[in-house]
């Protein structure tokens, strides 16, 4: 298991392991992303808060039960602290500040551009594109 770090568009991996390598690989073959290899997350911690942590593993099921178990033990609602969502395909865990999404990020789009969510068309196969393919007409 190792965690992926998200600092505005920058990635930060600590990777102490061939495995922790192999999921980086696999993340970029996804997704083209590129990444910033640390040697402490302190050193991604000065770079500011994350709006989100992906915990990449071959268990997600099992890691994403695991926090949401936790937040309810500490009493936490997790509806005001962090979304859990298992990845597609399975071997990550994302984990959210429960205002960012794509849904929202849509919205400012559509603003910035000067055009109506429903003048839109969303396309998504994931958990994290709920809240997008919400605001599309299809």
């Amino acid at each position: 298991m190792m965690v992926q770090y998200y600092v505005g568009d920058d990635i930060f991996v600590v990777c102490e392991s061939e495995a922790h390598r192999d999921f980086v690989r696999r993340y970029q073959e996804l997704t083209g992303a590129s990444h910033t290899y640390i040697d402490s997350y302190a050193e991604a911690r000065l770079a500011g808060l994350p709006s989100k942590a992906l915990i990449m593993t071959d268990e997600p099921d099992k890691v994403a039960a695991m926090a949401l178990e936790y937040f309810k033990h500490q009493g936490i609602d997790e509806s005001r602290t962090a979304k859990v969502i298992p990845g597609s395909p399975p071997f990550f865990v994302e984990f959210l500040h429960p205002n960012v999404c794509k849904g929202n990020g849509l919205l400012k789009l559509c603003d910035m551009v000067g055009v109506t969510p429903e003048a839109t068309i969303a396309m998504g196969d994931g958990d994290n594109d709920a809240e997008f393919l919400q605001f599309g007409p299809l």
